[in-house]
C-alpha cells in the first residue's frame, strides 16, 4: 500500500504528527507541496526521517487509542508504528501529510496576509497573527474550552485575559511560537 492512501484512514482516526514540533523540513515539504500532486518522495522521507524516532511511540498510543474509541482498519497501522525505520508506509504518510497541512496554512496564511497591505491598525493585523498562529500550531478552541470558558464568565476582563493567557501556554511555550513566528520566510507568505 501506498503511504498516501494511508491518509484518509489516519484522518478519520484523528492522527497525524503534531504541527507544533515539526521542523524546518516539514514547511520545506509544504513550500513544494501542491494539492493535486504528490509531494517530492525526498523531501517526505527528509521529514520522515527527521520525526519518527521522536513520535513513533506517541503515533502508536495515538492510534490505540483511536481504535478504542471506535476508529477501524487501525491494525495495520498500529503494526507499523512499532517499526522504527523512518521508510515505513505509516511514517511516510504521516510526514507526507504533514507537509500537505503545512502548505494549506501557507495558503491561510497568504490569504490573511493579503488583507494588511496598508493596514496600520494594530487589532487587525494583531488578530491576523493570531489567526496565522493558531493555524501554524494547530490550535482550537477546544484544546482550551475549560479555560475560555472560566475568561467568558469573569467578563472578559483584562486581568481575565491575562490568566488565560497564562492558563493556555506557560512562558516558554509562547516564547517558543513568538520565535517560530518570526523564522516564517515572508517570501513564502506574501508573493
Amino acid at each position: 500500500m501506498r503511504p498516501t492512501e494511508l491518509i484518509p484512514t489516519l484522518l478519520r482516526a484523528g492522527v497525524e504528527l503534531p504541527r507544533g514540533v515539526l521542523g524546518d523540513a516539514a514547511w520545506d515539504l509544504a513550500r513544494v507541496t501542491r494539492v493535486d500532486e504528490d509531494p517530492p518522495a525526498d523531501a517526505v522521507r527528509t521529514v520522515s526521517t527527521e520525526h519518527w524516532s521522536d513520535l513513533r511511540e506517541a503515533i502508536g498510543s495515538a492510534l490505540r487509542r483511536a481504535e478504542a474509541s471506535g476508529a477501524t482498519g487501525l491494525d495495520g497501522l498500529i503494526a507499523l508504528s512499532a517499526d522504527d525505520d523512518p521508510g515505513n508506509p505509516l511514517a511516510l504518510a504521516l510526514a507526507e501529510q504533514a507537509g500537505r497541512a503545512l502548505a494549506g496554512v501557507l495558503e491561510r496564511a497568504k490569504a490573511r496576509m493579503a488583507t494588511l497591505p496598508g493596514t496600520t491598525e494594530p487589532g487587525v493585523i494583531l488578530g491576523a497573527a493570531g489567526s496565522i498562529a493558531a493555524d501554524c500550531l494547530d490550535l482550537s478552541s477546544a484544546d482550551f474550552e475549560d479555560e475560555i470558558e472560566t475568561y467568558l464568565r469573569a467578563g472578559e476582563t483584562p486581568a481575565a485575559l491575562r490568566d488565560l493567557a497564562r492558563e493556555t501556554g506557560d512562558a516558554e511555550l509562547r516564547a517558543w511560537a513568538h520565535e517560530a513566528l518570526d523564522e516564517l520566510d515572508r517570501r513564502d507568505l506574501v508573493e
